[in-house]
């Protein structure tokens, strides 16, 4: 058998601690996960690889027009749209617009704000589907990377003092610049970041993957992004999107979440560990980003070792619990006296269980309190909140309640580490 000719690109990846980095490896990360078998993909800390043999080279440029395709149907929906500010409209976005019209040999596009945008992926798309050999331009470009000096970052083949700006966005740092670069290098909102088509065009394409919506606590409005770093994590990817959708972007209290976020995770067959999925929230406005959070998943075994019990002891009682976490989170907010209820005691009932679950109490200390003030009080208050939030939860009365405490107990007793 002929030897196979093998194409290895080494991707240059801007510095850890930038929304830039994350953006571009999971748009990296999306077309890993379309290509399939026909690629390998490795990441490192300042680099990708992606290896894949000639014949298959048709494969992987479909699996980049597959990422540009579903980033342009996303960008229709405006919870999916990375928050753009003044600068962005004014100078990044048309400058890029010009440069690739140019190269693509076409007329300026009409229009303005994200239907200009759409338009300019569209030419982009098209421009890079003619033929085969703009797939290794491409790659060629994201191998191109220097930082330092009065640019700081120029990413990509093409990247130059002309070259368009990143986006406000792409320079919020999570690290606040403790970490990534180099100390005699600036790093902010104000640093120089330059790319050129192809750089752009993926980390936008990723920051729009990645959006999951916008959530306003008081006068905050907060984007939420999830990133994924290994094409291996799209499962859990899947799920924690779909969770955060659910619960409307509402991310706290950090033990609810905490909480919701394991059992969707264990309803996707997720194991324990850290997880390459970086929850991001940022706060958009004006004509600043600055990122407000950053929580990487980690699920512990005896956490999902509870579920995979209460699981296998009541698929009823797995999901109401998984019911009242999420409710929970939706109504954290709400002033009504039978939601107040329930959502301070789905707050106790998931305190109860990682305090069990991590060997802290046993899990009679750990849910005495809540039986207390549940379905052992006899009390109407809270026979009332179970009939008022039923429809939401599935539980209608105080024998359904004390059920679902009597099997998380059980499940508890069968998992959860000994006290001693």
């Amino acid at each position: 058998m002929a030897n196979m000719s093998m194409k290895i690109y080494q991707i240059a990846l801007p510095p850890e601690g930038l929304l830039l980095r994350d953006f571009a490896v999971t748009a990296l990360a999306y077309i890993a996960h379309y290509a399939g078998d026909m690629m390998k993909f490795s990441i490192g800390l300042e680099k990708a690889e992606i290896t894949f043999p000639d014949h298959n080279a048709s494969e992987v440029a479909t699996a980049f027009r597959r990422l540009f395709e579903e980033a342009m149907e996303r960008m229709k929906k405006p919870w999916c749209r990375p928050g753009l500010v003044g600068n962005d409209w004014k100078q990044t976005i048309p400058k890029w617009i010009r440069l690739v019209s140019a190269k693509a040999g076409v007329k300026l596009p009409s229009g303005k704000g994200w239907d200009l945008l759409q338009e300019g992926v569209k030419i982009y798309l098209n421009w890079i589907s003619r033929e085969i050999n703009n797939l290794d331009a491409i790659l060629v470009s994201l191998s191109s990377y220097e930082a330092g000096g009065d640019l700081l970052i120029k990413w990509g083949k093409g990247a130059g003092s002309k070259s368009p700006e990143a986006l406000t966005l792409f320079k919020a740092n999570y690290y606040a610049g403790r970490r990534g670069m180099a100390s005699k290098c600036k790093l902010g909102l104000e640093a120089r970041v330059k790319l050129d088509e192809h750089t752009l065009a993926l980390s936008l394409a990723g920051a729009i993957m990645a959006k999951q919506g916008t959530f306003k606590p008081g006068q905050q409005n907060l984007a939420v992004y999830l990133s994924l770093l290994d094409p291996g994590a799209m499962g859990v990817k899947e799920e924690l999107s779909s969770l955060i959708s659910r619960v409307g972007c509402r991310l706290s209290p950090d033990v609810v979440f905490r909480l919701a976020s394991a059992i969707a995770a264990h309803g996707g067959g997720v194991g324990f560990g850290r997880q390459p999925v970086r929850l991001i929230t940022v706060a958009e406005g004006g004509n600043r980003a600055n990122v407000v959070s950053t929580l990487e998943f980690e699920f512990d075994q005896p956490l999902l070792s509870f579920f995979e019990a209460l699981s296998s002891r009541s698929q009823w009682a797995y999901q109401r619990l998984r019911n009242l976490m999420e409710y929970t989170l939706n109504h954290w907010e709400s002033l009504t006296r039978e939601s107040r209820t329930m959502v301070e005691l789905g707050y106790m009932l998931a305190h109860a269980i990682i305090l069990s679950c991590s060997g802290s109490l046993s899990p009679e200390e750990a849910l005495y309190g809540v039986s207390r003030v549940s379905y052992a009080s006899a009390s109407r208050e809270f026979e009332d909140a179970l009939k008022a939030t039923s429809k939401y939860i599935g539980i209608s009365d105080l024998g359904g309640f004390a059920s679902l405490i009597k099997n998380v107990y059980s499940a508890l007793k069968e998992t959860a580490p000994v006290v001693r």
